[in-house]
Order: C-alpha cells, then sequence, then structure tokens
C-alpha cells in the first residue's frame, strides 16, 4: 500500500473518532441541559405554589402555615420563616438551572441545519421521547436516531468553550 493512501486512511480514522468526542461531549451538554430544563419546570411548581400560598405577615397566609391559626404567633412566624428560605433556595436553583438552558439554547440556535436544530431543542430542551420527535418531524424514530449525531457534531462548534473538546489544530484546518 502506498505511503500517501495509508496516511489518508488514518487521518481519516482519526477524524472519524474526533468527530465521535465532539458528539460525545455535546451529548454530555445537552443531557445536561436537558437535566436542567427538566429543575427549571419543577422550580416553577414549586415557585408558583408557595408564592400563591403566601400573603400576610411574614410572607406566609396563617391559614395555610400547618399551624392552628390561634397557635402562639411564634410558630406562625418560624413557618413564615421556612418557607421564605424555601424560596430563596428555589429561586437560586431555578436561576442556575435557567442559565444552563440558556447556553443550550443560544448553542442550539446556532446550528445551521433546520432539522438539526428541530431535533435538539424538541429531544433535550422540551424532553420529548424520540417517538414524539420523530412524529414531530415527520420522519422515522430510526431516522431521527441517526441524525442525533451528525446534530451533536454541528452542535459542538456552538457550545461554550468550558464545554467543548479542546480543539486539536490539525482537524480544525481540515
Amino acid at each position: 500500500m502506498p505511503w500517501d493512501r495509508l496516511v489518508l486512511e488514518m487521518l481519516g480514522s482519526v477524524e472519524e473518532e474526533y468527530a465521535k468526542l465532539k458528539a460525545e461531549y455535546a451529548r454530555q451538554f445537552v443531557e445536561e441541559a436537558a437535566g436542567a430544563a427538566e429543575q427549571l419546570r419543577v422550580y416553577d411548581v414549586l415557585i408558583s405554589d408557595a408564592e400563591r400560598d403566601c400573603s400576610g405577615i411574614g410572607g406566609v397566609s396563617y391559614d395555610k402555615a400547618g399551624t392552628n391559626p390561634n397557635a402562639y404567633v411564634d410558630g406562625v412566624h418560624d413557618q413564615a420563616m421556612r418557607m421564605s428560605s424555601s424560596l430563596a433556595r428555589w429561586r437560586d436553583g431555578r436561576k442556575s438551572a435557567a442559565a444552563v438552558v440558556d447556553a443550550a439554547s443560544r448553542a442550539i440556535a446556532n446550528v445551521p441545519d433546520v432539522k438539526s436544530r428541530q431535533l435538539l431543542e424538541l429531544r433535550y430542551l422540551d424532553g420529548f421521547s424520540w417517538k414524539h420527535v420523530a412524529s414531530t418531524m415527520a420522519l422515522s424514530e430510526s431516522r431521527v436516531k441517526h441524525m442525533r449525531f451528525d446534530a451533536l457534531v454541528s452542535l459542538h462548534d456552538f457550545m461554550p468553550e468550558r464545554f467543548r473538546l479542546p480543539s486539536y489544530d490539525a482537524f480544525e484546518r481540515a
């Protein structure tokens, strides 16, 4: 086998491995974003429910505080303080989850292929099953799963730097 052909075959296989690594880094990134999107939905419910139940002195309604309305006022105040503390933690958690989802949304928005973008949004940000993604895109489930690799490789270049595979100049020039 001529040397130049051997070198090209070796480079081709290395480029394929590099693409697989890029896809894996992107998969980890979007799965983290999917988890954050789910957390965001949970935090929204918790915060909404807590805010709906809160009113009156100390931010907690006497009838929702879990104590007898005629009980010692400190009991109500303690419940109000716990609710306030929980709300603060949930808002902080929501803020962190929203930052991850926003970073993923911005990265996905930059993916040039519309179908790839739609696949990534439906599967990872909206949390739909492969079956639902396939039916929404009017494709077979196996076709959608096959498209995922190219979508993830494409997404890699738009992810925040801290999530990306370290670049290797030989492949970036090719």
